[in-house]
């Protein structure tokens, strides 16, 4: 399930393309994927894992949304094993193909993981939060 929300938000320019995040935000287990858009971009995101043989599985993309706006993805209906390890993969429109994204682990009833994207075009990155 996506579900959309409208946030406001700083732009917080990035200087180069890093990826960030906290090791307490990283050791949890999680539910949902929820990414924040704070760029200057529109993005979409969809969230990737590994089913019981292994193999990359990807759910459905949410649509492009714009800067203060935000996407939120339900993994629990993608049924992944527990503590299989699941990450947004993000995509700029003018520059797709950006996989960003630490990976945290799915737990079934976990709250939502929450990523922030901050940048422009030309430097993305991409922050989980506590």
């Amino acid at each position: 399930m996506i579900t959309r929300a409208i946030a406001t938000a700083t732009i917080i320019p990035a200087i180069t393309g890093v990826l960030t995040a906290t090791p307490a935000a990283a050791d949890n287990c999680y539910e949902k994927i929820s990414v924040i858009n704070s760029a200057a971009v529109v993005l979409s995101f969809y969230g990737r894992y590994r089913d019981q043989d292994g193999d990359m599985k990807s759910t459905a993309r949410t649509d492009h949304f714009p800067i203060t706006s935000s996407r939120t993805i339900d993994f629990r209906s993608y049924e992944p094993k527990k503590h299989t390890r699941i990450h947004p993969s993000i995509d700029v429109v003018g520059k797709p193909g950006i996989d960003h994204g630490r990976s945290v682990k799915y737990c079934k009833n976990g709250p939502t993981a929450t990523y922030q994207v901050t940048g422009t075009v030309f430097s993305i990155t991409v922050t989980l939060q506590d």
